[in-house]
């Protein structure tokens, strides 16, 4: 199962993703991708995932070396596996709850051992982690190096040299905030749930792939020296205010099919409107 869901990611991330699970036994990661460390963690589950699942870390391997962790669910019938979402290692032990082992959970499970855990919906979506090939983060001066080596292999193995490249320092910022995030993928799953009581044939991910479609509609991506045309546009690339609009939209076009959505008075997207 964890090679699996370990090899899934290495293909999705793309050919300069090496598993160093494969190389080195015993290594406290399993993927280093774009001068990251990726701890692949796997769930074996009956059933699709849900965005109200949970995805855990064991409490035994938090202090792990790794910078991202990226969430995967094994379906046991069809020993297929799929990527949730993934997090900042940071961000998820600031935004993670501990449970005990035994205690039971909001679905009436026992936990198997002390861990952390945060809802689907909390999670980054995969096409963020992949856009890393397009941009490095330098968390602290002790970088420095490997992240610029890094940089000069990616020139030398990626770039069209028919075209000058752009070098600029600038401190990074998130573009939507995961709040929006969150809150966008709550709606997306009450609408799925809406229509698929009426009997529409769709899920939560496809539901998201309309709505980003009818109101974002499609670019050309690049990937390397590859264009890849008319893909629809995803969300992770929208500031606040993008994110906003979109998400007004978004509402609206609901309403008009008789769908009354969450809004949290506490949630960044009712502070941003004003309410």
């Amino acid at each position: 199962m964890a090679n699996i869901c370990e090899d899934l990611v290495k293909e999705y991330l793309g050919p300069e993703t090496k598993k160093v699970s494969a190389i080195k036994i015993g290594s406290l990661y399993d993927l280093l991708a774009f001068n990251l460390r990726i701890d692949v963690k796997a769930k074996r589950r009956n059933v699709k995932p849900r965005q109200d699942y949970d995805a855990h870390v064991e409490a035994s391997q938090i202090d792990y070396p790794a910078d991202v962790y990226v969430f995967c669910s094994f379906h046991k019938k069809t020993e297929k596996a799929e990527a949730v979402g993934w997090a900042w290692k940071w961000e998820f032990e600031k935004q993670a709850r501990f449970v005990r082992k035994n205690q039971k959970d909001e679905r009436g499970f026992f936990e198997r051992c002390d861990a952390y855990k945060i809802k689907h919906y909390l999670l980054r979506d995969m096409e963020e982690l992949k856009a890393m090939s397009e941009f490095w983060i330098i968390k602290d001066a002790a970088q420095i190096t490997e992240r610029l080596v890094f940089f000069e292999r990616w020139l030398r193995d990626n770039w069209n040299w028919e075209y000058p490249v752009q070098f600029k320092v600038g401190r990074y910022q998130e573009k939507r905030s995961l709040s929006q995030n969150a809150l966008f993928h709550v709606w997306c799953r009450e609408m799925a749930d809406h229509f698929s009581s009426k009997g529409a044939d769709i899920t939560e991910a496809t539901m998201k792939e309309l709505l980003k479609y009818k109101f974002l509609g499609t670019e050309d991506r690049v990937i390397h020296k590859t264009v890849i045309p008319a893909q629809v546009r995803e969300t992770s690339g929208l500031g606040r205010g993008e994110m906003m609009d979109f998400m007004d939209q978004v509402q609206s076009w609901a309403l008009d099919h008789g769908v009354k959505l969450t809004c949290p008075i506490d949630s960044e997207y009712m502070k941003l409107k004003g309410g």
